[in-house]
């Protein structure tokens, strides 16, 4: 693996880490209905789990292949 290669590979694992604590901290949220605006807030946040969720899969999926492939 080159330098590069290395230094990608750390960014992306660096970045894994950033999203699941992102995730972990929208699944710990409690919802505050009396809260104005809350729904809004609640759909924001699943939206934005669900873009993680997607990134996280595209990036391991992305760092599993090996140097090799196409």
């Amino acid at each position: 693996m080159t330098v590069a290669a290395d230094d990608a590979l750390s960014l992306a694992q660096g970045m894994l880490g950033d999203l699941h604590r992102l995730v972990e901290a929208i699944d710990l949220r409690a919802p505050r209905p009396e809260r104005p605006g809350e729904a809004r807030i609640a759909r924001d946040a699943a939206d934005l789990r669900a873009r993680a969720v997607a990134l996280i899969d595209r990036i391991e999926s992305t760092t599993r292949r090996s140097p090799n492939s196409p």
